[in-house]
């Protein structure tokens, strides 16, 4: 038997984690008791700052109670409970129970959130309520076998929007797959947002329903989205993508060809808000449709976007463009900005013609007069000229 104080770093221990511990541990041959302090503690997108674990029990049937305080990526969790660790035949189940906060929802399990690893692979399961909402997620690896699952019950957007650090309202619900297939990956995704909101983005509300199914080469998606402001807009494409699974991987291939179509009526604000660009507002009326060809060195289509009565703004560089009115057409040429004028809010214009030349060059004509460039408290520069 040995008494143990622990206190040092939890690097190496584990792959993955990293951080400090201090605590007492007692062990014998058929037992140990440990009663430990973590801190700063990383074990991949989870960070905790502080928590306390105690744990008792035979080797191969280990009891634990924990608390801990700390974020998912960026969303602050707090978090409590028990848990059981057994240990047969070289293989390790672990199983937690708790309740806690994500982002200030209440989060608990419905059922024990299980990790099981096993000589050849690895099983990870998650049953959660998330405020009044429901998150499920299944997770197997069997050597160069892989698949998951997720579903989503009308479950609040915030909390999960916090993980990737954005503030946003309204629901969420849908379900996703994944799974290796042929050497690459294979899956698909049905996702519906409603009534949701994006802080300082947009002021009214959007609805969205996302669709898309992957093979091992071809990406193939469709969006349909509106908005209390009256926005209607579909988007759909397929296109030609390169998979792998390790590490798992997902990119268009610039080699070969796909299309998309769109089709887009209504107020900008709700659209550019789902484009998640913090530091731009854009404020106007958008109208058009078309197809589209791209790829393998090939741009083409047959359609058009206007953009009427419209207001942009650059936070990072101060630039504030008025009265904006643009239309940008798609031919077999390729890409054609026929329309382009906007004004300053200290005076100015602003126009620009031009487009694709061939599949590789464009040309746009800009010409500026008395236009002020950048407005920032620390700089200040109007122009005249053309580019």
């Amino acid at each position: 038997s040995a008494q143990l104080t622990l206190r040092g770093r939890l690097d190496g221990l584990l792959p993955g984690v990293s951080g400090r511990v201090s605590g007492e541990l007692a062990l014998s041959p058929e037992a140990l008791a440990l009663d430990a302090q973590l801190a700063d503690v990383r074990a991949g997108e989870l960070r905790i700052r502080g928590a306390t674990l105690a744990a008792d029990g035979p080797l191969d049937a280990i009891a634990a109670r924990f608390d801990l305080r700390g974020r998912l990526r960026q969303a602050p969790l707090a978090f409590a409970g028990t848990a059981t660790l057994a240990n047969a035949a070289g293989d390790a189940d672990l199983a937690i129970e708790g309740r806690g906060t994500l982002a200030g929802a209440a989060i608990f399990t419905r059922a024990p959130m299980r990790m099981k690893w096993e000589q050849h692979g690895l099983d990870t399961s998650i049953n959660v309520a998330l405020g009044d909402g429901i998150v499920q997620a299944h997770w197997r690896e069997r050597r160069r076998s892989l698949s998951g699952s997720a579903q989503i019950d009308d479950a609040p957007l915030a909390p999960l929007a916090a993980i990737w650090g954005e503030r946003a309202e309204g629901r969420i619900d849908g379900r996703a797959q994944l799974a290796n297939l042929s050497g690459g990956l294979s899956g698909g995704a049905d996702l519906t947002l409603t009534g949701a909101r994006f802080a300082g983005r947009q002021s009214g509300r959007l609805n969205m329903h996302i669709v898309g199914r992957l093979d091992p080469d071809r990406l193939a998606a469709t969006i349909d989205a509106s908005s209390t402001e009256g926005l209607v807009a579909r988007f759909e494409a397929n296109a030609p993508v390169v998979t792998s699974t390790a590490p798992i991987r997902v990119a268009l291939t610039p080699e070969r060809r796909g299309n998309a179509t769109w089709s887009v009526r209504g107020p900008a604000e709700s659209l550019w808000a789902a484009a998640r660009l913090p530091d731009q507002s854009l404020e106007g009326q958008l109208s058009g449709e078309g197809e589209l060809q791209f790829g393998a060195g090939h741009l083409s289509g047959d359609g058009s976007v206007e953009l009427t009565e419209a207001r942009f703004e650059d936070k990072l560089t101060g630039i504030t463009l008025t009265n904006l009115d643009a239309r940008i057409a798609l031919d077999e040429r390729g890409v054609t900005l026929e329309r382009f004028t906007a004004g300053g809010p200290h005076g100015g214009t602003l126009t620009a013609t031009g487009g694709s030349a061939n599949p590789r060059e464009g040309r746009i004509a800009v010409t500026v007069q008395n236009m002020r460039v950048a407005d920032r408290p620390d700089a200040r520069a109007r122009a005249s000229g053309e580019l």
